[in-house]
This record gives C-alpha cells, sequence and structure tokens, in this order.
C-alpha cells in the first residue's frame, strides 16, 4: 500500500484554495478531514499519494501556496 503524504494549511478558504489551484493537475488528491495524529492547521487536509509529492508541491509553489504542514503516514488498513 502506498503512503500518502497529508497537507494542512492556515485555514479552510487556504485549503479550498490549494484545491483549487491542484485541480486538472497530473496527480490525483483528495481534500479529506485531517487524520487525529496531526495537530495543528484546519480540520481538513489534501491528501496526495507520497509518489506524486514532487509534481503536486511545484504546481502549489506555481501558485504562490505552500502547506503549513506536511505529514507521510502510511494508508490505512482496510
Amino acid at each position: 500500500m502506498p503512503d500518502y503524504l497529508y497537507m494542512t494549511f492556515g485555514s479552510t478558504h487556504a485549503t479550498l484554495k490549494a484545491e483549487r489551484a491542484l485541480s486538472g493537475g497530473a496527480a490525483p488528491f483528495r481534500v479529506v478531514q485531517k487524520p487525529e495524529v496531526i495537530r495543528g492547521g484546519c480540520g481538513l487536509a489534501i491528501r496526495i499519494s507520497a509518489a506524486d509529492s514532487g509534481v503536486v508541491l511545484e504546481r502549489l509553489q506555481a501558485a504562490g501556496m505552500r502547506a503549513r504542514q506536511q505529514v507521510l503516514l502510511p494508508a490505512p488498513v482496510q
């Protein structure tokens, strides 16, 4: 199972702005409820595959954005 990178932002507004910046990009992502193990930020996070982190972070930087926090977590066992 792949690891996921969770990116948090300072507010819900900033998270939704990041969602717009990433929409239509080459890497899939999801806006999710922030996992409980992550402290700080708003209640939302953007979850991406760790393998796609480079392209996603470049796209955010091109949009003038930066995640407040990035946390790598294993995929949940189902």
